[in-house]
């Protein structure tokens, strides 16, 4: 029997594929298929992994029906090698793109290689994409682009168009300014996707389709529809702020709407009589922030090689494929389904593949030797470590065991995951042998792409670990209205001054209401009504985007970075108490530093910021990714009035 008609066998046999009509005869039509990634979400967040808080009936419905695997993987612990290893079944390494790619940057996928997509349009798939694509710089960031249409999507919906930055969740869109409202009189990203994808569903019903449905929800900076974030308030245990590390109320207002889509698009199926003839596909592409999150029992999260940053929710969904609903256990990664949809295709392949085919796992409830047998590889170096907490650094995983490997200490740590899941206990003293073996495999593997152990050059300021914030923000003048800012305990003796303790309390904008600094003339100043230990005025943006007012022995100093490099200028005398201090970055270029109402010192960088920051605002401190280098820790002592930011 070939391959072809094995397939067909078991669409028919399991239920069935759709029959259409082709004149006398009824043909089998291949399935449609629906791949949903959501960004950043940990492996803890459904209910469906044990989840109480969050709520997602529509993911555990398809979990509770389909397949459920228990050890999936993402070959990175970041986005963009996930995406490019998921579209092409290539590791991360083998096409060079083990970090998530700048914006401003020429490196891309590489349009050679055959996509998911293109093996769909082979078979006369229609094929889509809805959302965040992050395989490529972009043109209007002064970057060679190779957008989604460059690699099989016949429609692309609501892409970045810029730098993603940290998050831009309601209309309009600062990456994606060219779109238009369609949703009113608010309108939410995730919303927005979903209606695009159900509209998809219906304009392509009649034929087989694949759609890319890639959520931007729910990466930082996290900002739920507010009615959302009211409701998950008033449950106990609940995390109030966009920070909070447990029992995020924001996180779990934007993932309830990542599940109503999944359960508008389920009802669309369902309409069109095509649920039946649908494969779906539910993960993400790596674990959750810390920041933002807790991946427990998995230790860590994003930007490490610890299970917390590695290990993904996977559910796979098709009442023409699968044999039973199942939970798996069988280490998995997300080159799988390059292999995957290509064998129901039965197409021939055309390229390296670095992963193997679930179908006979998921039609026979068998799976293949190689499947169970292979160890899986990571290879994440860093020249510093991540904002995130991540480090340079290799892992392999074979049967129950995995191995990591700090390429900065050369520290070796050994793990059994069947019982130790948390990576608490080293086993590296107790198994020597297995560790040696393990080691030396992934040496070998590395070897075969000529990889290198990649220590850290460079350093990092570690963010320190924050409460959370009161409860009540305080508002600060931002383009000429009163915005609210997150108070991590600074002191408001009156209405306007704010007193900062430089114990690690500052003030950090609330994400909706980040301006756009995008090529527009910018303004930030404040008053030193008190001045008792250098640190940050104001600041907006981080190490490759940014800029910065700040005190530095006693003198004001101007800092900014674009597209990471640092240019600052400084007063020539220290400043007296009460001093108005003033900075500008205009739209031509030029910094300007004014003191007192007088212009102290200036420069030109040739232009303004070209790509809005990733980190939001912040007073008193540089909040996570530091703008410039700071005498001590950053964290302003003294007492500030009539602070301000503007843009025109």
């Amino acid at each position: 029997m070939t391959r072809f008609f094995y397939i067909i066998f078991l669409c028919v046999a399991i239920i069935g594929c759709s029959s259409v009509e082709t004149g006398t005869e009824k043909a089998v039509r291949q399935p449609n298929v629906i791949f949903i990634l959501a960004d950043d979400l940990g492996y803890s967040e459904l209910g469906a992994y044990g989840n109480s808080f969050n709520e997602t009936p529509f993911v555990d419905s398809l979990a509770a029906m389909g397949v459920k695997f228990t050890n999936a993987y993402a070959p990175a612990p970041v986005c963009s090698p996930y995406r490019a290893a998921l579209l092409t079944g290539q590791h991360p390494v083998r096409m060079g793109i083990t970090d998530y790619l700048r914006p401003h940057g020429d490196e891309h996928l590489n349009e050679d290689l055959t996509t998911v997509a293109e093996l769909f349009k082979q078979v006369g798939y229609k094929t889509g994409m809805i959302g965040k694509w992050h395989l490529s710089g972009y043109e209007k960031n002064g970057a060679k682009e190779s957008p989604p249409q460059n690699h099989g999507f016949d429609e692309v919906i609501l892409n970045e168009q810029r730098g993603i930055s940290g998050g831009s969740y309601f209309f309009p869109y600062h990456f994606n300014t060219e779109v238009e409202q369609k949703i009113f009189p608010v309108e939410f990203l995730t919303d927005r996707q979903n209606l695009e994808a159900v509209e998809f569903i219906r304009r392509n019903k009649d034929k087989p389709f694949f759609l890319y449905q890639s959520h931007y929800s729910v990466h930082t900076n996290l900002n739920g529809p507010d009615s959302l974030v009211q409701k998950y308030s008033q449950k106990d245990g609940a995390g109030l702020s966009p920070e909070s590390s447990q029992n995020n109320v924001h996180l779990a207002a934007q993932l309830e709407r990542i599940d109503h889509g999944v359960g508008m698009m389920l009802d669309e199926l369902k309409k069109q009589g095509i649920l039946e003839n649908t494969i779906i596909v539910f993960t993400s592409d790596n674990g959750g922030e810390t920041n933002v999150t807790s991946n427990a029992p998995l230790r860590a999260g994003k930007s490490t090689l610890y299970e917390g940053g590695i290990r993904v929710p996977m559910i796979i969904y098709g009442e023409a494929l699968l044999k039973e609903s199942a939970t798996v256990n069988i280490p998995t990664v997300n080159m799988d389904f390059y292999s995957t949809f290509r064998e129901i295709l039965d197409i021939a392949q055309d390229q390296t593949e670095d992963g193997f085919s679930l179908l006979s796992l998921l039609a026979e409830g068998k799976p293949s030797e190689e499947l169970v047998s292979r160890p899986l590889f990571w290879h994440y170096p860093l020249n510093a470590p991540h904002f995130l907490g991540g480090f340079s650094s290799g892992a392999i995983r074979w049967g129950d065991y995995k191995l990591i490997q700090n390429f900065t200490s050369q520290e070796i740590s050994l793990y059994n995951l069947s019982t130790d899941i948390s990576e608490k206990v080293d086993l590296s003293d107790e198994l020597p042998q297995l560790k040696d073996s393990l080691l030396n495999e992934l040496k070998r593997w590395r070897s075969g792409f000529q990889l290198k152990e990649v220590p850290h050059t460079l350093s990092r300021t570690s963010f320190p670990k924050l409460p959370d914030p009161d409860q009540n923000p305080v508002f600060v003048t931002v383009n000429d209205q009163q915005v609210p800012f997150l108070n991590y305990g600074v002191s408001q003796p009156s209405e306007g001054v704010f007193g900062f303790n430089g114990d690690q309390n500052f003030l950090k904008l609330l994400h909706l209401y980040i301006p756009d600094v995008t090529m527009k003339h910018v303004e930030m100043g404040a008053t030193v009504d008190q001045y008792k230990q250098d640190g940050v005025i104001i600041c907006h943006g981080e190490e490759v985007f940014g800029l910065v007012l700040f005190l530095e022995e006693g003198k004001a100093k101007f800092a900014t970075t674009k597209y990471g490099k640092l240019v600052s200028i400084s007063s020539d005398q220290k400043i007296e108490a009460g001093a108005k201090l003033k900075a500008e970055l205009t739209d031509t270029g030029e910094m300007l530093l004014h003191v007192d109402g007088q212009i102290v010192a200036r420069t030109n960088i040739g232009e303004p910021l070209p790509i809005p920051p990733d980190d939001p605002m912040s007073i008193g401190y540089d909040f996570r990714r530091q703008i410039a280098q700071y005498s001590g820790d950053g964290f302003f002592k003294g007492q500030l009035s009539d602070v301000y930011f503007k843009t025109r």
